[in-house]
């Protein structure tokens, strides 16, 4: 019995003698990985990161459309008018054109509130502009209509739009043409990445902010 003994702690002791060595020879960062993951298990990580733009639907494009549409309608004056007065008439739709390509620069890529919030209103946009094709003309929800790629701002270039938020916040609350800059910059949201032309037209936005914003922070 006591030989028996001595040999089975004999065997013991080297068996944590070996584990000690394999545990010596391990990295300190790969001791606590294990070698052969259970294969019913699903391996926990961190998610990839998503694209932070929210993508425009059918329903999306469709009620930046109607915005657009209705705005153009209340503000033709007539083409006698237009002609016989052609700049003013113009200087009246520039607010709404504006405030267009302010809301296209909030999709392209911002984030924070301003792009949140941006983000929140195509997804309602999308949800209405949806309900309405589906109850309307029998539409299908969730087809995407928004462009394969877009350009997105640069740090200097999203600083840009955060100085343009405040002047459309003042806008907004001292201009008579507070309705129009609404209308224009929800438009301009439903609008900047979709795959038309109005999509095409967000390109050379923001290649501009970019190099405006560049351009003033490179000289401040």
């Amino acid at each position: 019995m006591a030989l028996a003994a001595f040999f089975a702690g004999s065997a013991l002791f080297a068996l944590f003698g070996l584990c000690a060595v394999a545990l010596h020879d391990v990295p300190p960062h790969h001791r606590d990985r294990r070698l052969h993951p259970h294969p019913g298990r699903v391996q926990r990580g961190r998610a990839p990161l998503k694209d932070p733009m929210t993508y425009v639907t059918y329903g999306g494009v469709t009620v930046g459309l109607i915005i657009l549409a209705h705005h153009l309608t209340v503000w033709w004056p007539g083409l006698k008018a237009l002609q016989a007065s052609p700049a003013h008439h113009a200087g009246a739709l520039l607010p709404f054109l504006l405030a267009w390509s302010y809301g296209v620069l909030t999709i392209l890529g911002i984030g924070g509130l301003i792009g949140w919030t941006a983000r929140t209103a195509l997804w309602i946009s999308n949800w209405l502009g949806d309900v309405a094709l589906v109850w309307g003309v029998g539409g299908q929800t969730g087809q995407r209509a928004s462009a394969a790629t877009y350009l997105p701002l640069t740090q200097a270039g999203g600083a840009v739009v955060l100085i343009l938020t405040a002047v459309m916040v003042a806008l907004v609350k001292k201009s008579r043409y507070g309705s129009d800059i609404k209308r224009g910059a929800w438009c301009g949201i439903c609008l900047g990445t979709s795959a038309g032309i109005a999509g095409f037209a967000a390109a050379p936005l923001a290649v501009a902010v970019n190099w405006l914003g560049n351009s003033v922070y490179g000289v401040l």
